[in-house]
């Protein structure tokens, strides 16, 4: 390309161009492809270089005397390359979009988000002085580089919180959120699973969604959220026994489907049972069991109450037709 052209668009970049210039840009844009090409990609690269180019550069002005230019030209020329006239009031207007893209970075760069995740093994994470976080395997966090008191978690990890130094910190995981009290705990937010999962060893968390208020969990308590029935399930210690019990006081269901109970009896007996006929997943149970029956009895209970059997596997239990 010859330097006078670049001249000419380098003037016609800062809105100064005169009216000979546009109409010899005209000229030199239909002459072929080519061309075309040259004007869009130092479009492209003179948005780049620029420091500043909403300071620099009048879009406005530019655009307007370009359109003004090919709209009182009625020369002979115009009439060959009046297809090639949507392309450069395009190649004009994205210079406005370019500038406007990057004010926009410009402005939201410190609001990117940062993604750490584990892959094979747990990474333990100095995440800020008072936050510390363990990922296990194949989990992962995500967070605005100038918000670190709000983390996305997708999979399993524990935050240790300095309560002195940090009182609001906060873990969205699936559609819940857990806001910290100054506390330990851990949460299990797999995608695969149809609940979450947290556990509190020191202090208290908020456990809840935007649409249910949720529960409070406290030190030694454990809560779980079913995703298909938006309900919460609190799981205190057996406090008589003067150790940490997975099972709680009382284990309540009100019309819940028979996949919730089972990831409910699964959290408190750490036993695996499984649904072996999906059709039998959303039947309802409403029953109320003290908390120290057996998982058999429960189970025989639930049999007799939904029509269906279970079958002990030796490595758990299996609910059929």
């Amino acid at each position: 390309m010859n330097d006078r052209i670049d001249k000419i668009l380098a003037k016609y970049f800062s809105g100064e161009a005169t009216e000979n210039e546009l109409q010899e840009l005209e000229l030199w844009l239909a002459e072929s492809e080519e061309n075309d090409k040259y004007f869009l990609e130092m479009t492209a690269l003179y948005q780049n270089i620029s420091p500043k180019p909403a300071s620099n550069f009048n879009a406005d002005k530019a655009f307007s005397e370009f359109k003004k230019h090919v709209s009182s030209d009625e020369k002979v020329h115009q009439i060959k390359t009046r297809n090639r006239l949507n392309i450069r009031y395009w190649a004009a207007a994205s210079v406005v979009l370019l500038i406007t893209i990057s004010a926009l970075f410009l402005l939201n760069r410190n609001n990117e988000m940062i993604l750490i995740a584990a892959d094979n093994q747990v990474k333990e994470l100095s995440f800020t002085e008072s936050i510390e976080i363990a990922l296990n395997q194949n989990s992962s966090i995500e967070y605005q580089k100038k918000n670190l008191n709000e983390v996305v978690l997708k999979g399993e990890a524990k935050f240790n919180i300095n309560s002195e130094e940090n009182q609001d910190f906060t873990v969205y995981a699936g559609k819940t959120i857990i806001k910290d009290i100054g506390t330990i705990f851990t949460v299990s937010a797999n995608q695969e699973d149809d609940y979450i999962k947290v556990e509190v060893f020191e202090g208290e968390v908020l456990f809840y969604t935007e649409e249910n208020a949720g529960i409070s969990i406290k030190e030694n308590e454990s809560g779980i959220y079913y995703e298909l029935s938006n309900t919460f399930e609190l799981i205190v210690p057996n406090i008589e026994a003067g150790i940490k019990s997975d099972i709680p006081l009382d284990i309540v269901f009100n019309s819940q489907s028979l996949k919730d109970v089972v990831a409910i009896l699964q959290g408190i007996f750490d036993v695996a049972i499984t649904i072996e006929n999906k059709s039998l997943e959303n039947m309802l149970l409403t029953a109320n069991f003290n908390y120290n029956e057996s998982l058999d009895l429960i189970l025989n209970v639930i049999a007799e109450t939904l029509s269906v059997r279970v079958i002990n596997n030796g490595d758990g239990y299996g609910i059929t037709k």
